[in-house]
């Protein structure tokens, strides 16, 4: 019990920043600094092209990509270029056959959940989106991943990692 005493205030000094408006507490002052900018909608980093604002240097780095045309992330299926990493992992899935989303009205499936709302809008207009995530409970034994390529997509999708 001695050492929890002593180990407790340790967390506390942990978040040592407190935001004034809303209380929320940051450990680190940068993230502070940021959770400021929500509230005081402050964005100091301006594109030198096109003058749009960021909060965070990253995303205005980010952002002048595309005013550069460099597409660095490419699809090792089928040579896509993309300026984002997330933008790459969201394509990489169509060139698998695994669909894990299904329109509750047909059969459609399809591999994104966009897809299918849009699907449901065009196809069923008068019908509420409903649509149904199809994978087992063990990512490892999915029915719907044919082989080790489509099973790691399948787990990016269906279950986050």
């Amino acid at each position: 019990m001695p050492d929890l005493i002593f180990h407790v205030p340790h967390h506390a000094r942990e978040l040592r920043f407190e935001c004034e408006t809303c209380g929320h507490r940051s450990k680190r002052r940068i993230d502070h600094t940021r959770h400021i900018q929500n509230h005081t909608g402050e964005r100091p980093f301006a594109c030198g092209i096109c003058h749009k604002r960021f909060k965070q240097r990253d995303d205005l780095r980010s952002h002048e990509e595309i005013h550069t045309g460099k597409r660095p992330f490419e699809c090792e299926t089928c040579h896509k270029c993309f300026r984002r990493k997330g933008d790459l992992r969201s394509h990489e899935p169509i060139h698998t056959e695994v669909r894990p989303y299904r329109c509750k009205y047909c059969e459609f499936r399809s591999t994104f959940r966009r897809s299918v709302k849009r699907h449901v809008k065009t196809f069923h207009p008068d019908l509420p989106v409903d649509i149904k995530h199809i994978h087992e409970l063990d990512p490892d034994r999915c029915r719907l991943a044919e082989n080790t390529h489509q099973l790691q997509f399948h787990r990016r999708l269906c279950v986050g990692f």
